[in-house]
């Protein structure tokens, strides 16, 4: 991809998730991340990707910060993005990749350039790139895979089209490429695989006031992202899914190694400011690997 490639040498990263457009905090949380080694922050979803003047005003914000500090930030999109907008921004790396890949290789196959091409991650800001659903890289001898994926509870008292898409949450046949891709190590979207983190559950359980409806619309949210997590274990001798899944449930939990995810010392960050929607987790690869 243009400008920076996942696949780095860098061998500490960072996690973060809900930002929901609100960046009070995000500059000092990106500069101690920074100060730790976190150059490589990867946004788990409902990060605000919005083309309106209030969306492109949060993102030259974070992206000013983010240039500050040196962070490459990576975003899997979830259900509080545009995906209108997001999805044209997916068609114009396609268009600019594809172009790319034919041109590098004239003589090749069309087929062959189409594959380079497809799910290629949008750049957003200099230091802000989108990754499409699917999207996988290698880190670190690592394999991850970022998979946007969560139903919006509240659906009815949003509008169709405005704020609230029917493509937050993932079709059959993108759950089918994600198996046909193989087995990925780490996956990372938004919602959390049933059962989740016991907090998560506890949650899932608790009706809090939503309508049978708005339930069974969660409902289809957690069973389809447990099903890819499932997929994306795929292997020749049997399933096995991914060591470790990054969500916003990650955060929510109430231990100081969230999902006893990481190695044996896994250093939390904790936003300074209750509002930030900022939670950072960074964790050290091992030589040895991580310890699920």
């Amino acid at each position: 991809m243009t400008g920076w490639e996942l696949h780095d040498h860098l061998t500490v990263i960072g996690f973060a998730g809900d930002w929901h457009s609100n960046p009070t905090g995000v500059d000092e949380n990106t500069r101690q991340l920074s100060q730790a080694g976190v150059t490589r922050l990867m946004h788990v979803g409902d990060f605000a990707l919005w083309p309106d003047r209030a969306g492109r005003r949060f993102l030259d914000q974070v992206n000013g910060y983010a240039e500050e500090s040196g962070t490459l930030i990576s975003v899997t999109p979830e259900n509080h993005e545009d995906w209108h907008y997001i999805t044209a921004a997916f068609t114009a790396a396609f268009a600019a990749a594809f172009a790319a890949a034919f041109a590098a290789a004239f003589a090749a196959a069309f087929a062959a350039a189409f594959a380079a091409a497809e799910g290629a991650p949008a750049m957003i800001r200099s230091q802000i790139v989108a990754l499409p659903r699917g999207h996988r890289w290698t880190h670190q001898g690592r394999s991850f895979v970022s998979f946007g994926s969560a139903a919006s509870i509240n659906f009815k008292f949003r509008r169709l089209g405005r704020s609230w898409w029917m493509e937050e949450l993932p079709t059959v046949e993108e759950g089918a490429a994600l198996a046909a891709s193989g087995h990925a190590g780490m996956m990372i979207s938004h919602d959390s695989p049933a059962p989740g983190t016991p907090l998560v559950n506890r949650i899932r359980a608790t009706p809090n006031g939503w309508s049978g409806d708005a339930l069974a619309y969660a409902d289809v949210g957690a069973r389809r992202i447990t099903a890819a997590w499932a997929q994306a274990g795929s292997w020749p001798r049997g399933t096995r899914s991914p060591r470790m899944f990054w969500s916003t449930g990650t955060f929510m939990s109430r231990t100081r190694s969230p999902c006893r995810a990481g190695s044996e010392s896994s250093p939390w960050l904790r936003k300074k400011t209750p509002e930030t929607c900022c939670s950072s987790i960074w964790t050290r690869w091992r030589q040895t690997g991580w310890r699920a």
